[in-house]
């Protein structure tokens, strides 16, 4: 009777942390997105350009492709999180995030995703790491990555800009915490990159 007893109040406390946990350990899925805005006055463009351009999916080096947010726990070793998950697989969500950005600039007189013959420059890129970091008791979003302007009809590079930031996570340290860090950081340095492509239309050499 005691065995009895004791076995029914096991599975009933079972049941009850299997509940909890379906309630508690569920997944979340996080944004690229900034409230921030490119200065344009500072970029100095009165009007678009006559040049038509498209932009290309962004390639992401292979470790930061799937959609789970990596940690970057020791110098030769990352771990994913199981619970934490880009919305957007990082190729489109990079990608999408560029584009809005270089509308926003309004540069070009005419700017798609759509591939096209007519291209007169062709923005494309890597993500070479994009990563939550932990050294001892402080931690980080880092990102890395080149940017490319190319000429649409004879492939030659115009601009590479090459960068590699990171910022402290501070306060709380939640994982949207992070996902806002990383979004500033894609922001400040494709605002960067779409600058130098301004300036090489507004100064042209020779």
């Amino acid at each position: 009777m005691k065995t009895t007893k004791l076995l029914f109040l096991l599975l009933c406390t079972t049941f009850l942390l299997n509940c909890g946990s379906r309630t508690t350990l569920i997944r979340k899925y996080y944004l690229l997105e900034s409230k921030l805005r490119p200065d344009t006055d500072l970029m100095g463009i009165t009007e678009p350009f006559a040049v038509n351009a498209e932009i290309r999916d962004f390639r992401i080096a292979l470790p930061y492709q799937d959609a789970r947010i990596p940690l970057r726990s020791d110098d030769n070793e990352l771990i994913y999180y199981y619970f934490h998950y880009w919305a957007v697989r990082p190729s489109e969500a990079v990608t999408r995030f560029v584009h809005d950005l270089t509308l926003q600039c309004n540069i070009f007189q005419r700017c798609s995703r759509t591939a096209t013959d007519h291209a007169d420059v062709i923005i494309s890129g890597e993500i070479r790491s994009m990563e939550r970091v932990r050294v001892r008791r402080d931690e980080y979003a880092h990102v890395s990555g080149v940017f490319l302007l190319t000429d649409g009809k004879t492939g030659k590079i115009l601009i590479e800009y090459d960068f590699n930031r990171r910022m402290e996570l501070k306060k709380k340290k939640t994982m949207n915490d992070f996902a806002e860090l990383v979004s500033t950081i894609l922001f400040y340095e494709t605002e960067e990159f779409l600058f130098r492509v301004a300036d090489l239309y507004l100064y042209p050499q020779g």
